[in-house]
C-alpha cells in the first residue's frame, strides 16, 4: 500500500483479497481465492498452462465503490478488476513458469478533504449580516492522481495505474448563507501558496444560484500537469460567501461541501466525500416596563411605544440593513448620527429586539420615551452571545413615570401633603384602637 504522502513510501499490506482465474481478462473461470499474509505476499500452485489473471476484490483494508474508505483504508484500483483493463496478467507456456517469477500491485489511498472558517468573532465563528464568510478548503491530492508510475510490475515490467477521471469539489450555501459569484474571490493553490493554479487551465469553475463546482478534470480526461505534479501535496482553496438576512438568530448556517472523485476512468463510480463548517449570527431581546408600584418592579407594566437606537462598541449607531453594493445581499449598517440610526420600538406587550449581530458588547440609546414616561437618561449596556437570544435571557428596561402632582412650594402640594398624613395618622389609629380590642 502507498501511504499517500509526496514520497509515495509503500509498505506491504496485509488481508488484501484477490481472485484467480484463468483465460481472457474479464472472460476467464475463477480458480479460486488468495489473501495477502504479513508482507503483503501471495502464491497460487498447481497450475496448468494457460493464460491467467489476478482480481481484486474489496476487503476489510481494501473499499470499493459501494463504500467509502476511512483514513486507514485504500481504494480498490482500476487496473485488477474482471474487465478488460486488467492488467495482472501472466500465462504458463511450455518453458513453464521460473520460481523467480514476481508480480507486484499497489493499492492507493484516497484523497483527503478538510474545510474551515478563518474569520469571524467567538469560537462558533459569528458575523452580522452582511459579512463575507472566509473559508479554506484543503483536498490532500493522491499519488496516483494522473497514475501510479510504479503500481503494477509483473515480470519485472512496470506499467502505471490508469488515474482519476473524476475529481471536483462542490460547495453548496445553505440557509442564511448567499454564494456571489462576482465577490467569490476564489483562490486554488498548494499549501505555502508558492503554486498558484489558473482557472480554466488547471481548473473550470461552474457557477450555480447557491454556490460552485471547482472541476481539476481539465486535461483530456484527466488533471492538468500542476495538479499532477502536487501529487502527495495538499490543494487549498479559499472563497468567500455572505450571511443574508434570512439567517436564523443562533443556530448554524451551514456551508456544505460534496467532493466526488472517481479512480477507475472506466466505470462510473463515483465517491463522495462530505464535510461541511458551520457559522453563526446572533441577538438579542428586551422588555420594556414601567418601574412598579411605588418604583419597587413589583406589578410592572409593559410599556408600548419606546424607541431605542443601538450602538456598537466603537460609539456607532446601528443604521439597519442596505444592499449597498446591489449585490443582492443586505449589508448591516453602522452610523454616526443617532437620527440615521434605525429604531427599535416595544410593541404592546413590551418586546423589542435586534438580531443578525456579531458576538461583542453593545448599548441601547433612549431616544423616545412612551408617554407620560420619563426617558432614559443612561444608556443599558448589554452582551450579544449564543445565549442572549433565549427568550429566558431577555433584558428587562425600566421607564419612571412624569410626576403628576404639584412640585415644591404651591399650596396644591401642601394639601396633598397633609391629606396624606392625616390618612396615615387615622390608619395608625385604627391599628391601635382594633389591636386593644383583640388583647
Amino acid at each position: 500500500g502507498d501511504d499517500g504522502t509526496a514520497q509515495s513510501k509503500q509498505t506491504p499490506l496485509k488481508g488484501a483479497k484477490f481472485e484467480l482465474y484463468k483465460g481472457e481478462p474479464g472472460k476467464g473461470t475463477k480458480l479460486g481465492d488468495l489473501v495477502s499474509d504479513d508482507q503483503g505476499k501471495l502464491t497460487a500452485t498447481d497450475l496448468t498452462l494457460g493464460k491467467y489473471y489476478f482480481v481484486e476484490v474489496p476487503s476489510e483494508v481494501v473499499v470499493g465503490s459501494d463504500k467509502e474508505p476511512t483514513a486507514d483504508q485504500y481504494l480498490l484500483g482500476a487496473d485488477a478488476r474482471n474487465d478488460a483493463h486488467n492488467k495482472l496478467t501472466f500465462k504458463i507456456t511450455n518453458d513453464g513458469v521460473t520460481s523467480d517469477l514476481k508480480a507486484s500491485y499497489v493499492n492507493y489511498k484516497a484523497p483527503v478533504i478538510d474545510k474551515t472558517v478563518t474569520n469571524g468573532t467567538g469560537q462558533e465563528h459569528s458575523f452580522q449580516i452582511g459579512d463575507a464568510v472566509n473559508y479554506q478548503g484543503t483536498i490532500h491530492i493522491p499519488t496516483d492522481i494522473a497514475g501510479g508510475a510504479d503500481g503494477i510490475t509483473v515480470n519485472g515490467v512496470k506499467s502505471e495505474t490508469s488515474p482519476y477521471s473524476v475529481f471536483k469539489w462542490g460547495d453548496t450555501a445553505g440557509q442564511g448563507l448567499s454564494y456571489v459569484a462576482a465577490k467569490a474571490n476564489i483562490k486554488v493553490t498548494n499549501k505555502d501558496e508558492s503554486v498558484v493554479l489558473k482557472e480554466n487551465t488547471d481548473y473550470k469553475i461552474q457557477n450555480s444560484e447557491n454556490g460552485f463546482v471547482i472541476d481539476f478534470i481539465v486535461n483530456n480526461g484527466q488533471v492538468s500537469d500542476t495538479v499532477a505534479s502536487l501529487h502527495g501535496q495538499d490543494l487549498q482553496m479559499t472563497y468567500n460567501m455572505y450571511v443574508n438576512d434570512s439567517a436564523a438568530v443562533a443556530n448554524p448556517l451551514t456551508n456544505s461541501v460534496d467532493f466526488v472523485y472517481n479512480n477507475n476512468p472506466f466505470n462510473q463510480e463515483e465517491h463522495h466525500e462530505k464535510t461541511k463548517a458551520d457559522v453563526v449570527t446572533y441577538g438579542a431581546k428586551f422588555l420594556k416596563v414601567d418601574s412598579g408600584l411605588f418604583g419597587t418592579g413589583i406589578k410592572a407594566t409593559p410599556l408600548e411605544g419606546a424607541e431605542f437606537a443601538a450602538k456598537n462598541a466603537e460609539g456607532k449607531y446601528y443604521g439597519g440593513l442596505v444592499d449597498t453594493d446591489k449585490d443582492g445581499v443586505k449589508e448591516a449598517v453602522w452610523v454616526d448620527d443617532v437620527a440615521n440610526a434605525a429604531i427599535l420600538k416595544s410593541d404592546k406587550e413590551g418586546h423589542f429586539e435586534i438580531t443578525g449581530l456579531t458576538e461583542g458588547e453593545y448599548s441601547l440609546e433612549e431616544t423616545k420615551a412612551p408617554e407620560n414616561y420619563q426617558k432614559l437618561t443612561k444608556e443599558i449596556s448589554f452582551k450579544v452571545d449564543k445565549d442572549s437570544y433565549k427568550e429566558e435571557n431577555r433584558i428587562t428596561i425600566k421607564n419612571n413615570q412624569k410626576a403628576s402632582v404639584p412640585m415644591t412650594g404651591s399650596n396644591g402640594f401642601q394639601t396633598y401633603v397633609l391629606i396624606s398624613c392625616l390618612l396615615l395618622g387615622a390608619g395608625a389609629l385604627s391599628a391601635v384602637v382594633y389591636f386593644k380590642k383583640k388583647a
